[in-house]
């Protein structure tokens, strides 16, 4: 049952609405349908009681002989008037509240216009009844047809007996016709109608109202790939406001402990650069060039891993501005720079590319992935595409590849796969952490896999069009 719910919230809002009217629109069609069918008894029943006085005070003060002309008269195919013997009922009487209440009513109307006690019966029809001898084959197909409409075997009758001074008495014999059933066709239609419409105004007046929510969302979205997003407008519900005002809250600290994290690392790095300095100009002065050598190499490895981790402390913090680039001529100046340097690197790189980016950051991230694809598969093979939702470049090298459980392991901060504590060959590894950054920051993804013909492939894939957060940028 709980799979059948709509799982947004405005498919489950209009579903509790839905739910609720049509539970609603079916007591109010019982209750009026009811209601209706009591009214409908009742006036056909003061109808009926004034029909029966009626003719009973014109048979009465008509004479003898006339009296059945007069009866004869008075039939309908629906409506029966007989002069007969005084002889028991050959009606079955049905013995509830409604009937003795119209027998009550009818004795009342009709008492005033005899002198007799009369009697008033209320039972089911046989089947003997439902043709006489003066009906006509018309009013018995009527009668069946009235029977089919109902919906019953048997019409509920009404015998009501007038006793006159010669022995005879009027029995006036009528079908009690049921409240018409209600058209279900035409209701059904009606609640469908009734029910889209609603199902409508419902969906479009939640999602106007879950707007600010999709916003609020956005700005979520938004602030855990940048740092640097705006803060939201306080509007809004109550509840809203509050949420956002929290959130924008929320947003300052961590962007001001960002801040403070990169100062201090910043603060760091300047504070160790002096000693290194000395330390790189006293070693220059020794004298044994190999002893010389190694003490340069090792304090310029420190600067660099200094270096490294401040550009990763900053990446996410810096406000650079976004624009419309050309992909493939940022990636093939990034692979020229590095043929210049005779590295093997191939790329195939269509022409027309353009997306939104903070070009800078994009061309770092880009050629941390190229250098490193180098530097552990000897080559590089960069393939550039694209279609209508987003542009894609892939990497590819001809080296060992990645053991499948570290894929995703590789892109955790100075996480090394090289157990070595050499920066040629194992790095810091923050490279692919830099990058990955810098590219979910854009919105896109980077996935790495094995080859099935050795090597690993790099994919980055990035939106080509304006997303929010990109344009939230400043």
């Amino acid at each position: 049952m709980r799979r059948l719910l709509p799982k947004s919230l405005v498919g489950q809002t209009a579903a509790v609405l839905i739910l609720g009217l049509i539970a609603t629109h079916l007591l109010t069609i019982i209750i009026f349908e009811e209601h209706r069918r009591v009214v409908l008894n009742e006036t056909e029943q003061q109808h009926i009681a004034q029909l029966v006085a009626a003719i009973s005070d014109i048979i009465l003060s008509v004479p003898d002989d006339d009296r059945e002309l007069v009866a004869r008269a008075s039939e309908s195919h629906s409506f029966r008037v007989s002069l007969v013997p005084i002889t028991p009922s050959s009606v079955n009487v049905v013995d509830d509240p409604q009937s003795a209440r119209l027998g009550e009513l009818l004795k009342r109307r009709i008492q005033t216009a005899v002198d007799e006690p009369i009697q008033v019966e209320i039972g089911e029809a046989k089947p003997r009844d439902e043709l006489s001898v003066n009906a006509t084959i018309i009013e018995w197909l009527q009668t069946r047809l009235l029977r089919m409409a109902t919906g019953h075997d048997q019409d509920t009758a009404l015998l009501v007996s007038v006793p006159l001074p010669t022995g005879e008495r009027i029995d006036f014999t009528t079908m009690l016709p049921l409240a018409a059933a209600p058209g279900w066709p035409k209701v059904v239609a009606t609640t469908g109608i009734f029910l889209f419409a609603v199902l409508l105004l419902s969906v479009w007046t939640v999602r106007r109202l879950l707007l600010p929510v999709r916003v609020f969302a956005d700005a979520a979205t938004s602030f855990s790939q940048d740092v640097q997003a705006p803060s939201l407008p306080l509007t809004g519900p109550y509840e809203l406001r509050e949420a956002i005002g929290a959130f924008n809250e929320m947003q300052l600290r961590i962007r001001s402990q960002f801040e403070q994290r990169t100062q201090m690392l910043a603060a760091i790095s300047h504070d160790l650069r002096t000693p290194l300095t000395v330390a790189r100009l006293r070693a220059e002065t020794i004298d044994e060039s190999d002893v010389r050598e190694r003490i340069v190499s090792s304090l310029a490895e420190m600067d660099q891993m200094l270096q490294t981790t401040l550009a990763f402390a900053r990446e996410g913090t810096e406000s650079e501005s976004t624009s419309m680039t050309n992909l493939g001529a940022l990636v093939e100046a990034i692979c020229d720079d590095l043929a210049e340097l005779e590295y093997d690197v191939t790329a195939a790189i269509p022409d027309g590319i353009i997306l939104p980016c903070r070009p800078v950051a994009l061309k770092r991230a880009l050629t941390n992935l190229i250098e490193n694809a180098i530097r552990y598969g000897t080559c590089a093979v960069v393939d550039v595409r694209s279609d209508a939702q987003a542009a894609e470049i892939v990497i590819a090298d001809s080296g060992p590849g990645i053991p499948a459980k570290d894929l995703e392991r590789v892109f955790l901060p100075f996480h090394r796969l090289d157990a070595s504590r050499n920066r040629e060959t194992g790095g810091l590894g923050l490279g692919l952490a830099i990058a990955k950054r810098i590219v979910e920051s854009h919105g896109g993804q980077i996935r790495l896999s094995n080859r099935d013909v050795g090597g690993l492939e790099i994919r980055v894939s990035l939106p080509v069009h304006f997303t929010k957060e990109l344009q939230d940028v400043k």
